[in-house]
């Protein structure tokens, strides 16, 4: 039996190192050995499981009776239906999930000898897996929501700068029009004023 570790960014500008001490740092208390001494991750959205190295560790390395731990919920996934389907994965395979942000899942529910304890707590887990899954969503759905109005803020922003840059040069074609009219009048006065000094000679 293995214990596998999993964490994840959104992207590449964001640290993994945070999550990978708090897995570490959690098995070293409880004396845990992680497979090959390493957390493996990925730097990748979280709105589905297409990501090479979960894929790898999940279809590669874990096996029936191994344990899975990852530090949040949403480090697995954010999508709450595929997050689900996922946990639903290794339950059926016999895969072990421990979330450190939910006490529940750390807890050897397979070891209490009584049942009705094991089955209020099963319940428990899974409640509190399921509102957490849903958490992940919302927060998932409000940053997509910010993107698309901070891109329709800067279209908005590029039809705006358009406009007044067309405003701009039409002031300035405008402009030029009226100082040459100007200066043709300039001119026509001053001939003007020339033939009459010449008539007064």
């Amino acid at each position: 039996m293995k214990t596998v570790a999993y964490h994840r960014t959104s992207t590449a500008d964001q640290h993994l190192d945070r999550g990978i001490a708090e897995i570490k740092k959690y098995c070293a208390e409880h004396d845990m050995e992680l497979y090959k001494n390493k957390v493996y991750t990925d730097q990748q959205t979280g709105k589905n499981f297409n990501r090479p190295r979960y894929q790898m560790m999940k279809e590669e390395i874990l096996e029936s009776g191994d344990t899975l731990i990852v530090t949040e919920l949403d480090r697995l996934g954010r999508n709450k239906k595929a997050t689900l389907e996922e946990l639903r994965y290794y339950q059926d395979n016999n895969i072990r999930v421990m979330v450190l942000e939910l006490p529940t899942t750390l807890l050897p529910i397979e070891d209490m000898e009584n049942s009705m304890a094991r089955m209020m707590l099963e319940t428990i887990n899974n409640m509190m897996i399921e509102l957490y899954a849903s958490i992940a969503q919302a927060e998932l759905e409000k940053k997509e929501k910010e993107i698309l109005l901070e891109q329709v803020n800067l279209q908005d922003k590029s039809k705006n700068l358009q406009v007044g840059l067309a405003c701009f040069k039409e002031f300035n074609l405008n402009s030029h029009k009226e100082w040459a009219d100007i200066s043709v009048d300039l001119n026509n006065e001053k001939g003007h004023y020339k033939e009459l000094l010449e008539a007064q000679k």
